[in-house]
């Protein structure tokens, strides 16, 4: 089953009316379960492709479809509505609230989308487990490693089971360690959730844990 699927999709930036391509003719298909690297030189756009494909941003040519949906039939309020609910964001600088606990922090979205307190607490609880996080529900972000920042990051990413995970240099912040546990837990993820993940790295480690390996080189996806 097709969670996502780019059709000639580019997106030109421009900087004093000069184009700046970013993000050129890509084709790309997600499936249900599959768990892809995208890897590349920074600048190449990897970041700008991720961006597209959770409707942060909007391409300038081509056609994004979420579930065989084509974005562009949605309205302001369904896009954010799929932002919200079907698509789950990493990112390498984790965007944990400081005056938030763990658990606090990973049951924001459900709170957020008009989830019960405790219902919500009770969801953020269990995927905080599943993180490796127990000991930690009841602290701050400050009291937290790197590591386990990213951990409480993933936890909240995914706490409304979205259909694709989108993952930008998870590991980016982290020392190899760390980085090796991360990795692991989207694997878990990956497999006992079944969702499907698109990852952005410089590392040949965190690629080759992935099922298949995309290479970007200026706005472009070589191989696939």
């Amino acid at each position: 089953m097709e969670v996502l699927r780019l059709e000639g999709v580019s997106k030109t930036y421009y900087h004093m009316g000069i184009p700046v391509p970013a993000v050129r003719n890509v084709n790309l298909v997600i499936k249900k379960g599959d768990f892809v690297s995208l890897m590349g030189p920074s600048g190449c756009g990897k970041s700008t492709l991720l961006n597209l494909c959770g409707v942060m941003d909007y391409p300038t040519k081509g056609q994004i479809l979420f579930n065989g949906i084509n974005l562009k039939s949605l309205n302001d309020g369904g896009l954010t509505q799929l932002r919200r609910q079907k698509i789950g964001f990493v990112f390498q600088s984790f965007n944990l609230l400081p005056s938030l606990t763990t658990i606090e922090n990973v049951a924001l979205p459900l709170l957020l989308d008009g989830f019960p307190s405790k219902k919500a607490k009770e969801k953020a609880s269990t995927l905080i487990e599943l993180v490796g996080l127990t000991h930690r529900v009841d602290h701050y972000p400050q009291q937290l490693s790197g590591g386990e920042m990213q951990r409480v990051g993933i936890a909240r990413a995914v706490c409304h089971q979205p259909k694709l995970l989108l993952a930008d240099e998870p590991t980016g912040n982290l020392d190899s360690n760390n980085g090796v546990k991360i990795i692991k837990i989207l694997q878990d993820l990956n497999k006992n959730l079944d969702i499907a993940i698109l990852l952005a790295t410089h590392s040949d480690v965190v690629a080759a844990a992935t099922q298949k390996v995309l290479q970007m080189y200026d706005g472009e996806i070589k191989k696939c």
